[in-house]
């Protein structure tokens, strides 16, 4: 046995479990593969079932075919077990993650895939004579990368795999929870790998050349039968599923919409229109003729996209099917950019549509630079105060490769697509069409990346925005995911935490919360603990945390939500002074309007209605919301609006009720009159009250700042094109829901 071990050259049985051994350690310098994680599990999933099939093959070789002896299970079972060794140790010594978790990732994504890889091994050596490893090599390659169609051609970005068990679609959903739905699939996934070793076994006791030819039927069909039911177990999303869970369904010039029954007639019309204005103003801003419909799904919410889509936390298209994807709570910010990527599907290139080399820079700083719209800034202010707050990237690196997805997503979207709005605004629409399908600056532009970049920084420079360090601070002052401390265990934990809050069971999320934020930092696990100990009574406690806590996220884009927190803790312990002074400091910060009328509101409750201030930190939306409303009916406060807006909206307040409290406002504080404004535009808009929207879009218009001027007018021409085309677009729909009024 030793000495076959030693025989490196000649026993890929011996290189297999050193290769494994040596990729192990080599993880530990690779960001999300450094500790036992998910992505550890996953990586090793591919790569030791791979080795698995030719550690059997080879076992089968040695031994003439007719046994697999002792050494062949040794190495098999050293090639999954070192590598959990190795990084469960590392782990447990040199990093901060907790371990459990991440066995249990190793335990139901990699060992299964050892058990897949040495069944295919078995079965190739079987099923063929000749070419036995390079036979198992293809049919693994097939077996990796044919679910991959399942993305390709279904409406889903998530994947259940046979050998890497579970893909959530997209970096931005963090959290991946070993739930029952996983470890129900890990289980369906072996099962046609069980039939395979059953027929296989048998066939090679019987010795009949006949069975040896039906193996690969066998094999054939099982598979087939797999990937047929997968739909139907729930794991995997066709248009079929999509529409049984989205019941509406509207038919326009250029869509079909499908969207959750639970849309009023007001909020369907808005969807309508809002989608038929994009496909008008995408047209008029790019040159492109897009003559299909286009299918766009809107889910509930975020839960139900995540379940049916995958990619909970981020909306998507899919150029190649002309198909977009968005959410009711966030699709009024992100629809016109998901169109935009439809657009593109005209000028893309390769089978997926897409800019040239897939260069996603390329891809979403198109679309950025269409839109030019991020939370209502425009985003060359944003460019601005991102360079000059010292949140930078070279334009060379930001365009190479897929460098794009390895920063703060909000620094690498700002960049690209300011940077595109440039080349867009000096060389015209033409040329950044062309450089859509040729992605060579110096074909397109004939000029290198570096001197477009000097040209456009003295651009930025021209524009001579007020530098607002504190909003620069909001946006980009994240980690990106590879940067993040455990962040799927982590994660799941917090979502565990959350869950034992918000059932009441406070003791708990306390433990779970203060035993996540020891190794993680994380900004929601320091607001967990902190509210768990106010719903225990632990003002003092909780204050006295605050306090020595909120130091570490002094350049955090958390900073002043936790000031605001902090806040809420000092008036919970009496100590009003205090709480005023943190509240005025997130408003001299001005990070944004909103954090303004969030501290503005919170000083004027506590000066003038102490009671009501009590109840409002302490209670549930449902109660912040009836004591807005009430106090509002006296105070008329500008800065009640935005919260009420919000709160009516996550709890589907009725608008007639809303709308009382929105009359006769009169907003004489400039920084936030525009933005007030515009919000209250948007709201009447929705509901169909055109002139009203149309009157306070004007209104907000006049008050403009610069870095708001541009989104501004444009909301301003968005409401009077709607107003002008309602009557026509809406009287040509075609709707298929039998719970919507026609």
């Amino acid at each position: 046995m030793l000495k076959e071990f030693f025989n490196i050259k000649r026993d890929v049985r011996t290189f297999s479990f050193i290769f494994a051994f040596i990729t192990s350690f080599a993880c530990f310098f690779f960001p999300l593969l450094n500790s036992l994680s998910y992505e550890y599990s996953a990586f090793n999933s591919i790569l030791l079932g791979y080795l698995s099939g030719l550690i059997i093959i080879e076992g089968l070789v040695k031994g003439d075919g007719s046994r697999i002896d002792k050494f062949t299970f040794l190495m098999l079972g050293l090639v999954a077990a070192v590598p959990f060794v190795i990084s469960f140790f590392g782990t447990l010594f040199f990093q901060v993650c907790p371990v459990w978790q991440g066995a249990l990732f190793y335990l139901i994504i990699t060992i299964p895939a050892i058990f897949i890889g040495a069944v295919l091994g078995y079965f190739s050596f079987i099923a063929t004579k000749k070419f036995r490893k390079l036979i198992f090599s293809f049919v693994y390659l097939v077996l990796l990368l044919a679910p991959l169609a399942e993305i390709y051609f279904r409406p889903q970005v998530y994947l259940y795999h046979s050998i890497f068990t579970f893909f959530p679609g997209t970096i931005y959903d963090e959290s991946i929870p070993i739930d029952l739905k996983m470890i129900q699939f890990r289980l369906y996934s072996m099962l046609p790998f069980v039939i395979t070793l059953i027929g296989a076994n048998y066939i090679k006791k019987t010795n009949n050349i006949f069975n040896n030819k039906i193996i690969i039927p066998i094999f054939i069909i099982s598979f087939g039968l797999y990937f047929y039911l997968k739909p139907s177990l729930g794991f995997s999303t066709t248009e079929e599923v999509l529409k049984k869970n989205l019941i509406g369904e509207v038919v326009t010039d250029h869509f079909i919409i499908n969207y959750p029954q639970s849309l009023s007639v007001s909020e369907l019309n808005h969807l309508i229109l809002l989608h038929e204005y994009y496909f008008f103003k995408i047209t008029e801003q790019t040159g492109i003729n897009y003559s299909e419909k286009i299918n766009s799904f809107i889910f509930k919410d975020n839960i139900q996209k995540r379940k049916l889509f995958g990619a909970g936390n981020a909306d998507v298209a899919k150029p190649w099917l002309g198909q977009t994807y968005t959410s009711l709570d966030n699709y009024e910010n992100s629809l016109k950019h998901e169109l935009v990527h439809i657009f593109t599907a005209k000028i893309g290139s390769t089978f997926l549509k897409l800019a040239d080399n897939w260069n996603p820079a390329v891809i979403e700083g198109y679309a950025m630079a269409i839109e030019n719209d991020y939370n209502g800034y425009d985003i060359d202010y944003l460019a601005a105060i991102a360079r000059e707050s010292g949140y930078t990237i070279p334009f060379s690196k930001l365009f190479s490769g897929f460098n794009f997805l390895g920063g703060t997503s909000s620094i690498s979207y700002i960049y690209s697509g300011s940077f595109i709005k440039y080349l867009l605004g000096k060389y015209g629409i033409s040329k950044l069409n062309s450089f859509y399908s040729d992605s060579d600056f110096q074909n397109v532009y004939g000029n290198s990346i570096e001197k477009l970049e000097s040209s456009y920084y003295s651009y930025l420079d021209s524009l001579n925005y007020e530098i607002k360090r504190s909003t620069a601070q909001l946006f980009f002052g994240t980690l990106p995911l590879v940067k993040k401390i455990c962040p799927r265990i982590s994660a799941n934990q917090i979502d565990e935490a959350w869950k034992s809050f918000s059932e009441g069971d406070y003791i708990e999320a306390k433990k779970l919360f203060d035993k996540n934020y020891n190794y993680s930092g994380a900004y929601s696990s320091l607001v967990g603990k902190l509210r768990s100990r106010i719903k225990l009574g632990e003002i003092s406690h909780a204050f006295r945390m605050a306090k020595n806590e909120i130091k570490k996220f002094e350049k955090s884009a958390y900073k002043y939500s936790l000031l605001i927190e902090f806040g809420d803790l000092a008036g919970l312990n009496a100590d009003y002074d205090y709480a005023d002074s943190l509240y005025s400091d997130v408003s001299n910060y001005l990070p944004n309007e909103y954090y303004v009328c969030i501290a503005e509101t919170r000083k004027l409750l506590m000066k003038k209605y102490p009671n009501d201030y009590l109840l409002y930190i302490k209670g549930n939306q449902n109660e912040r919301f009836y004591i807005l409303t009430k106090i509002h009916n006296n105070e008329h406060s500008a800065y009640f609006i935005p919260l009420i807006l919000n709160l009516s909206n996550e709890l589907k307040i009725s608008h007639q009720i809303v709308n009382i409290q929105l009359d006769d406002i009169l907003i004489n504080d400039k920084y936030i009159g525009s933005y007030i404004y515009n919000l209250l535009s948007n709201y009447y808009l929705i509901q169909g009250f055109y002139q009203k929207a149309i009157g306070f879009s004007n209104l907000s218009n006049k008050l403009s700042k610069p870095e708001r001027s541009n989104t501004n007018s444009e909301n301003l021409k968005k409401i009077l094109w709607i107003n002008n085309y309602a009557d026509k677009i809406l009287r040509g729909k075609k709707i298929k829901d039998f719970s919507v009024a026609k």
